[in-house]
This record gives structure tokens, C-alpha cells and sequence, in this order.
């Protein structure tokens, strides 16, 4: 028995599930073009908190429900890890005079804590952050 060459075969360097795209156009002098962004406590990725009003980041159809608590992974397919390499990739477009600029994000998971059997369910992701509340509690 012999193994060939996988044909479909690619990796990919999200290490998160779901992840869509964005673009906004590049109008305005906001320097984040008007994503709210902040650094997560715990994992230090970024974060979308919100679309600020009156930008044409606000006007992101359903940014709400599906966007919010997103996590920044690339900017026009640039990994960034830092608000810095965001508001610098946003201003290397404008130098280049770019029409827009694509961010993808990784959209957080809806998980139910209760199942079909009415049972509560803590994820292994929640551990980490019970673990940050409880140790100053108990000092």
C-alpha cells in the first residue's frame, strides 16, 4: 500500500476558525478608518470593540452581530499583531493611494453553555480567564 502526493493539500496561517474579510473604502482621516480597536487582556491579539458612528466603518452592514469581538488577524493580507502595524498599514495604502482597505477577522464562535440536555458546559477557553478572577480573589 502505497500513500501519493496529496493534491487539496494547503496550510493555512489562521490559527482560528471562522475568519472573514472586510473592506472598507479609504476616505476620511480617521487612522484606524474608524474601527474601535483594543488589545485582549489575556492573549494580547487585537480586538474590534466597535465601529465608531459617522465613519464608513458604522456603515458595515450587521458589524454587531457579526463583527464585534472579532479578533484582527491581517490588513490588505498583512499579518499584524499590534494596533501600530494597523494604523501604519492604513497610512502605507494612503501613501499608495489605494482605493481600500481589506481586514480580515476572525469572528468569535457562538457556543451555547447549555446543550440539548440542559446541562451547563465550561469550554476550555473560559478556564484561563476563571483562572485570572479567582486567584486575586482568593489572596
Amino acid at each position: 500500500m502505497t500513500s501519493g502526493v496529496p493534491e487539496d493539500f494547503s496550510l493555512s496561517p489562521n490559527p482560528f476558525g471562522n475568519s472573514t474579510t472586510i473592506v472598507i473604502p479609504l476616505k476620511g482621516l480617521h487612522p484606524t478608518l474608524g474601527l474601535s480597536l483594543s488589545p485582549h487582556p489575556d492573549s494580547d491579539r487585537i480586538l474590534l470593540k466597535e465601529c465608531l458612528p459617522s465613519t464608513l466603518a458604522g456603515r458595515i452592514h450587521r458589524w454587531r452581530s457579526t463583527l464585534r469581538e472579532s479578533t484582527m488577524i491581517a490588513v490588505n493580507d498583512i499579518h499584524i499583531d499590534t494596533l501600530d502595524e494597523i494604523t501604519s498599514a492604513i497610512a502605507a495604502a494612503r501613501l499608495r493611494r489605494d482605493d481600500s482597505v481589506s481586514f480580515t477577522l476572525a469572528t468569535p464562535e457562538q457556543v451555547t453553555i447549555r446543550p440539548n440536555n440542559n446541562i451547563p458546559q465550561i469550554h476550555f477557553d473560559q478556564l484561563n480567564v476563571m483562572s485570572h478572577q479567582h486567584n486575586p480573589a482568593r489572596t
